[in-house]
């Protein structure tokens, strides 16, 4: 709803204090959408279409043709039920055959909400694949742990043989990276993060779909994480999205 200050009826609080009535103008125009068809044909700018497709997009739509209210991109309130955010965690849930799944602003952010849930912070530390985005590094550095980088073997994903020697009792987390679309080894790393009561944090940015003996990356350690942003294998302009089977 749009209001106008009329400062003829606003009246200031006196010096001695004492109540503080103010009162506005009723509304001059109808309530418009706060997300609307204007904003809609910034984001088609971006695409890059000519001036006449434009034109076309502009002659088609109009606030008049949007929901009641018009539509709210947040999580929670005002938009049409279910929301793109909520069907796309549903499409993972089904595809990855895990219980939770949550779209979040990036795959840095998917991350970092990973960290956390296993538990880094302050003092502890996380094992990361010392090839790949340094997203992985960075996120746990965000949550206050410290990376320590294991080495690649001749795969160029995380060598399990060099695990053991970087685990520490600081070790909360071992976070290997399947990176070019190619998959790390995963059985040996879940092993000795079993054996050694570590959470396993997947990063999946680079290689969704891939699988490792018929599974899913993402489906086989504790966290699952994923970048959607517009340069990915699956882009949608910005944005990420975490899975796991752990509440």
């Amino acid at each position: 709803m749009t209001a106008t200050l009329n400062p003829n009826k606003v009246k200031l609080p006196g010096i001695a204090g004492g109540e503080i009535p103010r009162t506005f103008s009723p509304a001059l125009r109808d309530a418009r959408p706060k997300v609307g068809v204007e904003e809609f044909l910034s984001i088609a700018e971006r695409f890059g279409f000519n001036p006449q497709a434009m034109e076309r997009l502009a002659a088609a739509v109009s606030d008049s043709d949007l929901p009641e209210g018009g539509p709210h991109l947040g999580r929670y309130y005002g938009s049409p039920k279910p929301i793109k955010g909520e069907q796309f965690e549903e499409l993972a849930l089904k595809t990855f055959g895990v219980k939770y799944a949550f779209a979040v602003s990036s795959g840095t952010a998917a991350l970092h909400c990973a960290m956390v849930g296993a538990g880094a912070a302050p003092g502890t530390e996380v094992i990361c694949a010392a090839t790949g985005f340094i997203a992985t590094a960075l996120a746990a550095g965000m949550a206050g742990a410290t990376p320590v980088f294991c080495d690649v073997d001749e795969s160029l994903q995380m060598n399990p043989l060099l695990l053991e020697n970087l685990i520490t009792p600081k070790t909360v987390a071992i976070a290997p990276t399947h990176h070019w679309g190619s998959v790390c080894d995963m059985d040996p790393i879940l092993d000795i993060a079993r054996k050694h009561g570590l959470k396993v944090i997947e990063d999946c940015a680079q290689s969704p779909g891939a699988t490792y003996k018929g599974r899913l990356v993402g489906s086989l350690g504790d966290f699952g994480c994923f970048s959607i942003s517009c340069y990915k294998i699956i882009g949608g302009g910005e944005g990420g999205m975490v899975v796991t089977n752990n509440e």
